[in-house]
């Protein structure tokens, strides 16, 4: 599967507006692409949410051994484990980002005080 076609399923299910199906079909279909690291990095998010911590962790770090860019996985990390989180954002900074991750980077930086 193309990455692009991962990427633009999860961007669909973190920003998109009036999805024409159901969530729970576009989930289906990210644990169909789980070999991709952005999707495994999203999978770690959901499983984070609903309370599957373990779960959510060993999806994270997948995302990362598959890819040491995965910039979500930084990000998402940075959430779960806030002990470390300036830690884990300082590893995302470290990889080209997209104007709204920089911000979104920003943001989880001032918001844990890191330097």
């Amino acid at each position: 599967m193309p990455r692009l076609y991962a990427q633009g399923v999860v961007f669909q299910l973190l920003y998109g507006e009036g999805l024409s199906v159901p969530p729970m079909v576009y989930v289906q279909r990210l644990r169909q692409l789980a070999e991709d690291p952005w999707v495994r990095a999203y999978l770690g998010r959901l499983a984070w949410h609903t309370g599957q911590l373990d779960k959510a962790r060993a999806y994270l770090q997948e995302a990362l051994t598959q890819d040491s860019g995965c910039v979500p996985a930084y990000l998402f990390l940075a959430r779960m484990v806030p002990d470390s989180a300036c830690y884990w954002l300082d590893q995302a900074a470290r990889h080209p980002l997209s104007a709204g991750q920089k911000t979104y980077l920003h943001q989880l930086k001032s918001r844990q005080r890191c330097p």
